[in-house]
């Protein structure tokens, strides 16, 4: 009987001492159990190559742990469910398959891996703002860690005056506030913004990225909240969708198809809104799961983002 060998173990390297690197990279070339898929310096150019391509194990040592960026980045491998391995001065094979516990000739089960969207458990954020939306978007996103769901939010507001409030943002919440740009890449630690250009702002749900497309307005505005949660709705419960104050109805209708579909759904009461309209009309449409003062909207997102079960209308 034919036995066939068990395929070899992607990994990527992130070592800065280029010896070291290339000794480690001979070194593991050489054993059949693995197979190197990419070696870098350093954290950010491992970054983009890790997302787009996931391997099966990233072998990096000390000095890339202790950067700031790493939590991101550990956050980002979790989702992907990549093990991670740190090593100090010998990054041999017979090192990493010791560290993962992998016997001479065998190789472990790995967790299966969804190639591209969301990690086993995880789900995506999306949240639509207007007027007064600006201070309700500080308050909720300063409530989130430094490792948040993949986040992204359509705010109406003139495209000259959104660079400015993306750096504020990002200045005052733990995560990551930044631009969004056709075909981003969604991932935990980050918020992406709809950018201020004349353009909507949809979801690619298998692949998990933004995508920017040229349509003419909907519910009055471009970017529409209701064209951000229309394609939302296609991650069915794997999504959090939130409608905070604003003037008008833009994201009730597609508050309600994230609702219909099986996300949880939430939606800013009177009482902190600036503006009560759009949220208004979401609550009077069944379109919210549970309207919550704006206090309470952070803690609820984390907690229908993070929960075990799956979520249901």
């Amino acid at each position: 009987m034919l036995h066939r060998s068990p395929p070899a173990l992607r990994a990527v390297i992130i070592l800065p001492d280029s010896t070291m690197r290339r000794t480690a990279v001979a070194d593991i070339n050489q054993d059949p159990r693995f197979e190197i898929v990419g070696d870098f310096a350093s954290l950010a150019e491992a970054y983009a190559r890790t997302e787009a391509h996931p391997p099966d194990l990233v072998i990096c040592n000390r000095t890339i742990t202790r950067q700031l960026e790493f939590p991101m980045f550990e956050a980002m491998l979790a989702a992907i469910r990549c093990t991670l391995v740190r090593v100090e001065r010998d990054a041999s094979a017979s090192t990493i398959a010791s560290l993962i516990g992998l016997s001479v000739g065998a190789v472990p089960p790995m967790a299966p891996r969804t190639p591209e969207g969301l990690g086993t458990g995880q789900r995506l954020v999306a949240i639509g703002a207007s007027t007064g939306g600006i201070e309700a978007l500080k308050q909720v996103l300063s409530s989130f860690p430094a490792t948040c769901p993949p986040t992204v939010v359509v705010q109406h507001i003139k495209p000259e005056y959104l660079n400015g409030v993306v750096g504020r943002l990002d200045r005052a919440c733990p995560a990551k506030v930044v631009a969004a740009t056709d075909q981003f890449a969604l991932r935990p630690g980050v918020v992406a913004f709809a950018p201020g250009l004349p353009m909507h702002l949809e979801l690619q749900p298998r692949a998990l990225r933004c995508i920017l497309v040229e349509k003419p307005p909907v519910s009055g505005h471009r970017p529409s909240v209701d064209v951000l949660f229309q394609s939302a709705a296609a991650l069915k419960g794997r999504a959090v969708g939130v409608l905070l104050t604003g003037m008008g109805r833009d994201g009730a209708t597609g508050l309600a198809a994230m609702r219909q579909a099986g996300a949880w759904t939430i939606a800013q009461d009177a009482a902190t809104s600036v503006v009560y309209g759009m949220p208004r009309v979401a609550a009077e449409e069944g379109a919210a799961c549970e309207v919550l003062p704006l206090q309470k909207i952070g803690k609820a997102i984390l907690a229908a983002a993070t929960a075990r079960e799956e979520i249901s209308k």
